[in-house]
């Protein structure tokens, strides 16, 4: 269920970055430079957020830990 949950979550931050990716377009076209700063910045955290969930879910046979 996990695997399934990241798969969702990855989905969702991959549309979440084409929406900031598309406004982006729209605010550098009425050269609004700070808002097109802002959605850069919004742009890349989502990209890594995205690769860090793709390879968190890609890791799963990891052995067990004494914690777990």
């Amino acid at each position: 269920m996990i695997l399934g949950m990241a798969e969702n979550n990855a989905d969702r931050l991959d549309e979440a970055r084409q929406l900031i990716a598309a406004a982006l377009d729209l605010v550098v076209a009425a050269d609004e430079t700070l808002a097109a700063a802002e959605l850069e910045q919004a742009l890349d955290t989502v990209i890594r957020r995205g690769d860090e969930l793709r390879f968190s879910s890609s890791s799963s046979h990891r052995r067990p830990s004494a914690t777990q």
